[in-house]
């Protein structure tokens, strides 16, 4: 949302600069001390980031209104990713004990990285991670965003894990395994293909 507020405001400043002289909007602004045109809207971050001359086109425009997000976007989840503030809720967060055996465990994010049930080489399969931060938030973190690539050489490992703590929090539950990890990553043609 924020970024599509962005493209409005941007737009409306760029129309606001070929409107007549005459136009309520520019008489104001040239006799007001204090507009809004001037100290919110021409103080948005994607209307300075734009390059001079701004291009006509609105097909250009819209492109970089995409590289603009997307740019925002890889930066803040980097971000995220370092600093450990937005995280993978993979868990319901009750306060339910553990039923791994280990006394007292209760149902954590953090208990899970050391929870009995759950074979500690397949956390070695996972990305290492800044201090401070979840390695299996880091892992989701850093899957890849398109799937042509194909899946990152942890991605069973991670598969099974998530697969675990589902059957720690719901233990009353079947939940059925999945029988090749993998092919989940791939679209089903690609897979009906492979086998």
């Amino acid at each position: 949302m924020s970024h599509r507020y962005d493209i409005l405001v941007t737009r409306y400043v760029l129309r606001a600069e070929f409107l007549p002289e005459d136009s309520l909007v520019l008489l104001l602004n040239d006799n007001l001390s204090y507009t809004r045109l001037d100290a919110g809207l021409k103080s948005n971050k994607l209307f300075l980031s734009l390059p001079d001359p701004v291009p006509d086109s609105p097909i250009l425009l819209k492109n970089i209104f995409r590289d603009y997000y997307q740019d925002h976007f890889d930066k803040n989840m980097a971000q995220c990713v370092i600093s450990g503030k937005k995280v993978g809720r993979f868990t319901a967060m009750s306060r339910e004990e553990c039923p791994c055996q280990d006394f007292g465990a209760l149902i954590s994010r953090d208990h899970f990285l050391t929870c009995r049930a759950i074979d500690p080489s397949l956390f070695d399969s996972l990305p290492r991670s800044p201090p401070g931060v979840n390695r299996i938030d880091f892992a989701l973190s850093s899957l890849p965003t398109k799937s042509k690539k194909g899946p990152p050489a942890f991605w069973s490992a991670l598969l099974t894990i998530l697969w675990l703590i589902d059957t720690l929090c719901h233990p009353s539950k079947n939940i059925p395994e999945d029988p090749s990890p993998g092919s989940s990553w791939l679209p089903p043609a690609q897979v009906e293909k492979s086998e």
